[in-house]
């Protein structure tokens, strides 16, 4: 647009051209300050004598260092310049205070030209360089009368007090001090010349000069701050519940020989857990009608005699009379019914989820110490608030300054999974009982010497969760059995009969009894029926009914590439109908009756009669069901322990899996319920606890403010993985080594305790007696094993363990 004047807007990149309608021009809002001019030394301003007419009057032309006339050059400056910088806009004394002593940091929009007489003019073909975008180069008219010499402005990156002990320049501003300075940075707001604001850092120096004198330097900027919006983070977030990562596996097995098992383990085997639940819940509406009638006639006809007869031979006897009657009956009936009904309902499922699958990375180790090396990464399911998280950086070269959070008022509470390390030494992932094949892991050195329970292996604790979680099934089997009793009615329903059914004893009383006991049932006992249905609550027969709200699922992997799974998922239903039923009956007869009487009798009656009904039916139901369950999917290498050889190919060889190798593991996989306990063992036994107190990861912010108060656990669900039975490839015997179990199983081609067990399990696996249990496994290795008879105590301790019978 041209300045002043118009209403046309031109755009200088397409061809989108405007028109402003309406308006006026005016003022900018920098009043009274075209054409001012303001002088400053040092960033004080000084007094001038007032700007009069010059002989450059009327020409067009951009000087500096004298001006053009009609005639020639006049009015020469004598002296040096090291910057020049002409603005498009005026500078505050702060603005010009903060630039006075260094090279700009940014607002280079906002310059017409600038001038730094920092490349020589030998390299830019005799021209003055603009440092400015616009590019404004200035040619000398005489270059004889320029001059380039080497600058002793106190131009720099610091205040003009400090010198650079290699390349600074002495000038008047240097001195010396007495101790060490400090140095501090701030930020500023800068009010600019047309009211806006800026966001400023600037640096504040503090030193004792070499007089003694304490000297605070304020208002060194070092640039202008800009926000960038960077990302969102969650805070003051609440646990809903927790997944010990993904199920155990040994990292043993993952070995890498190439780079390209990497990638197969990473993206092509599977290790998962995922938690799921599910809710529906249903609304139906039903209303029906019905009509009626029926037409009916009946006739119903007496005839009989009466016989009077005396007996009295001695003057005085016996009188009676005799009546005998016939009588017929006939009815003839008809009835229709016309019906109606609809039905409308709606229904809503929601399911939810929460997987941890495992990852890894290559531990870059070389030859065959060079393994895939699983992450140990718990997941936290939490509802929390949102924050911007915005960056405060330098315009001038984007460094980063500050890092601020800012709650979003326009996401409200929300669900969201904070990820978070496990600590190694409650659970770790990669070790299934504390070591790494035929080595301890760094974490359990004490794995190294007897059994112990570390890492993932606590058969105890499993199997106690175990116990705990099928006293919930027998205890659902009870209340079915035993506790809900069809046979037994409601108290309200008692005591509705009891209190009626007394005032029906009135009735013995003639007259007045009758009357009573009708009025009391037609009032009373309406009120008493109303009563008794309003006090009764459905909910309360079942509110002692208990639910399975664990779970516990059961997993055996083998090498070879067997795998078993024993899962359990739990669905809970409710049901709730509401209905009414208002009916309308209506009916009435007509009829006639005649008798005769004689020697004999005849009485007829012949009666018509006809009704109608009128039905109307409105229900609503609810019904809702949760289900919930959990879903692991185990991928390891897998290998055949045998492979076929020999001349005749019909031998079987071993050795295709190294020693120390797993060959087959058992876990067990939970789900409980809410409750404080697991919040508490979060922050006390599952988080690696260094992580949550030290560090500054956005997560571990998170999740010390869900910690909040320690001891105000709030209740929270839990997944965890515990592993009851690790069997590995056992190593070879040298013909010197002395006798021992894991020998004899060598020489009778056992390679692993899984092998043995398998030889047994056969036999024991119905046994849960364990006076039974371990006479068998006497019985057997006397019979069939009887190499390993030394060895009875120590095999039957292996067996107890797998197959979970107690050793008191």
């Amino acid at each position: 647009m041209e300045e002043g004047k118009g209403k046309y807007l031109y755009d200088e990149i397409s061809e989108n051209h405007g028109v402003a309608e309406g308006g006026a021009w005016t003022d900018s809002p920098q009043t009274n300050q075209a054409g001012q001019f303001r002088f400053y030394v040092d960033g004080t301003p000084e007094a001038h004598e007032a700007p009069t007419a010059s002989p450059a009057s009327g020409l067009s032309q951009f000087s500096i260092g004298g001006i053009k006339t009609g005639t020639g050059y006049d009015r020469h400056f004598k002296g040096s310049l090291e910057e020049i910088r002409i603005w498009n806009v005026p500078r505050t004394n702060e603005q010009i205070t903060d630039n006075a002593f260094g090279r700009l940091k940014g607002e280079w929009e906002q310059l017409l030209a600038n001038y730094t007489f920092d490349t020589p003019m030998s390299q830019t073909e005799g021209k003055v360089q603009d440092a400015s975008v616009n590019s404004i180069q200035l040619t000398p008219h005489n270059p004889d009368m320029l001059k380039e010499v080497l600058s002793t402005a106190p131009i720099a990156t610091e205040i003009p007090q400090v010198r650079s002990a290699l390349t600074g320049v002495l000038t008047d501003y240097n001195g010396y001090i007495h101790a060490r300075p400090g140095m501090v940075e701030y930020g500023d707001v800068q009010l600019n010349d047309d009211g806006t604001l800026n966001g400023i850092l600037k640096r504040c120096y503090s030193f004792i000069d070499a007089d003694g004198a304490w000297n605070r330097m304020t208002g060194y900027k070092v640039g202008n701050l800009v926000s960038q919006w960077y990302s969102q983070a969650q805070f003051a977030p609440q646990v809903m519940g927790f997944l010990e990562g993904p199920p155990p596996v040994p990292a043993e097995n993952f070995p890498v020989s190439k780079d390209a098992d990497v990638d197969t383990y990473a993206f092509k085997l599977e290790n998962a857990a995922r938690f799921k639940q599910a809710e529906e819940v249903a609304y139906n509406y039903s209303t029906s009608k019905e009509a009626g009638w029926n037409v009916a006639v009946e006739s119903e006809a007496k005839t009989g005699i009466g016989i009077s007869t005396l007996i009295a031979p001695l003057g005085f006897g016996l009188s009676f009379d005799l009546d005998v009657q016939l009588a017929v009956a006939s009815n003839w009936q008809t009835s229709g019914k016309r019906a109606q009904s609809f039905e409308r309902g709606t229904s809503v499922n929601t399911e939810r989820s929460l997987s941890a699958a495992m990852s890894g990375y290559d531990n870059g180790e070389p030859g065959d110490k060079r393994y895939y090396k699983p992450g140990n990464t718990g997941y936290a399911l939490v509802k929390s608030k949102t924050a911007d998280i915005y960056l405060l950086r330098l315009a001038h070269n984007h460094a980063l300054v500050s890092i601020f959070w800012r709650p979003n008022p326009d996401i409200p509470e929300d669900v969201n999974i904070v990820p978070f390390p496990i600590n190694p030494l409650y659970t770790k992932q990669g070790s299934l009982d504390g070591k790494f094949g035929e080595t301890t892991d760094s974490h359990y050195p004490q794995a190294q010497g007897a059994y112990g329970q570390y890492s993932y292996f606590k058969p105890r604790e499993a199997y106690q969760l175990k116990k705990q979680i099928e006293r919930e099934k027998m205890e659902l089997k009870a209340y079915f059995e035993d506790s809900f009793d069809v046979a037994k009615t409601n108290a309200h329903f008692n005591a509705a009969a009891a209190t009626t059914g007394i005032a029906q004893l009135s009735t013995i009383i003639p007259v007045w009894g009758p009357m009573f006991a009708s009025g009391f049932n037609q009032i009373a006992g309406q009120l008493a029926t109303q009563v008794g249905y309003n006090n009764t609550q459905l909910k309360d027969d079942l509110a002692k009914m208990g639910s399975q709200r664990n779970l516990v699922n059961t997993y055996v992997w083998t090498v070879e590439g067997g795998f078993y799974a024993e899962s359990t998922e739990v669905a809970e239903t409710q049901q709730e109908t509401f209905a009414n039923e208002t009916s309308l009956a209506l009916g009435g007869g007509l009829g006639a009756a005649m008798g005769v009487e004689g020697g004999g009798s005849f009485e007829q009656k012949t009666m018509f009669s006809s009704g109608s009904s009128f039905t109307l039916t409105k229900s609503k139901t609810k019904k809702s069901s949760t289900s919930f369950g959990l879903d692991i999917k185990v991928g390891i290498p897998t290998s055949p322990r045998y492979k076929y050889g020999g001349v005749d190919g019909r031998s079987l060889a071993k050795g295709l899996i190294k020693p120390g190798v797993v060959d087959a593991y058992r876990f067990m996989s939970f789900y409980l319920e809410p409750k404080g306990k697991n919040f508490l063992d979060l922050f006390t036994k599952v988080i690696d606890p260094i992580w949550l107190d030290e560090s500054a990861d956005p997560n571990a912010q998170a999740l010390r403010q869900a910690r909040g108060n320690i001891d105000k656990a709030k209740p929270c669900w839990r997944i965890l993985h515990r592993v009851t039975y690790v069997s590995r490839i056992l190593p070879e015997f040298r013909p010197e080594a002395p006798p021992s179990l894991e020998k004899t199983m060598r020489v009778s081609g056992i390679e692993s305790n899984y092998m043995l067990i398998k030889k047994f399990e056969p036999y024991l696996a119905k046994i849960s007696d364990p006076g039974t249990f371990f006479a068998k496994i006497e019985t057997i290795i006397d019979t069939q094993l009887p190499e390993f008879k030394r060895y009875k105590q120590q095999i039957s301790y292996y067996l107890a363990l797998y197959f979970n019978i107690g050793q008191a």
